[in-house]
């Protein structure tokens, strides 16, 4: 896990996406459900900084359909594994 030491305590680094609300970002690009999950990868790479951390925090509202939010918490992860 990234830290950084400072005057005896550690700090854990740590990445924060909040209130994704991604129902309201999608624009269904395509009649399938493979177009939509491009669309839901692309937008989850979009969320990530450059440098990703060994953490990510995924606080609040993610959006309104359940199958949308699996959609992009598998994205994160595949987009986190492949980086890390």
């Amino acid at each position: 896990m990234n830290s950084i030491e400072r005057k005896g305590a550690t700090m854990i680094q740590f990445d924060l996406i909040s209130d994704i609300h991604l129902d309201f970002w999608l624009k269904h690009k395509g009649p399938t459900a493979a177009d939509n999950r491009r669309e839901i990868k692309l937008f989850a790479e979009s969320l990530l900084p450059r440098q990703i951390s060994q953490v990510l925090v995924i606080a609040r509202d993610l959006g309104h359909r359940n199958k949308q939010n699996y959609e992009l918490l598998c994205a994160l992860k595949a987009t986190i594994l492949i980086f890390c």
